[in-house]
């Protein structure tokens, strides 16, 4: 049941159906966005998300395009373990447009490029995307030691220009 509580936090919610993912390792699940929440949407080819699955899962997500047109949101296997949901399931959804360029950044990684402006300097010359994804990383770890460990290491392999993109910015 619906109340006014609920449509004031999030400007978009639905009900879908958990799908399974088998062709991608890193996404266990899928959910369908329907055609009648889409067509409220912006036309861009990855429009960023952030809500929650089930009222109590926090997201912040892109939505997703399928070759035949169909868009979706994605889910690894921890989240639907901890949402105790099994393919087929009906699953909440609710969202609102984020803002692209936003990032959640682990308090452990800012207080790392805080001591090194150098770091700092390099991280910020990364996309958006590339950033997300370092973040990601470091706040994917359980304990605050391991997430202080995975900051260092990743500001200094960047200042070593070991990342990947920086090899390929190297070659041009």
């Amino acid at each position: 049941m619906e109340t006014d509580v609920f449509k004031s936090v999030f400007d978009f919610h639905f009900y879908g159906i958990l799908e399974n993912a088998s062709s991608n390792m890193f996404v266990s699940g899928i959910i369908q966005v329907p055609k009648h929440i889409l067509s409220q949407l912006p036309k861009e080819n990855r429009l960023r998300v952030s809500g929650r699955f089930q009222q109590q899962l926090a997201f912040n997500l892109a939505i997703q395009n399928k070759k035949s047109g169909e868009r979706y949101l994605s889910l690894n296997a921890s989240s639907i373990k901890s949402l105790k949901l099994k393919v087929g399931e009906s699953i909440l959804v609710e969202f609102s447009i984020a803002d692209p360029n936003h990032l959640v950044i682990p308090e452990e990684f800012a207080e790392v490029i805080l001591q090194d402006e150098l770091g700092k300097q390099i991280f910020e010359s990364f996309t958006v995307g590339y950033r997300r994804s370092i973040l990601h990383y470091v706040s994917s770890a359980k304990s605050s030691d391991i997430r202080i460990k995975r900051s260092i290491e990743i500001i200094e392999k960047a200042k070593m220009g070991n990342f990947e993109m920086q090899k390929r910015n190297k070659s041009k």
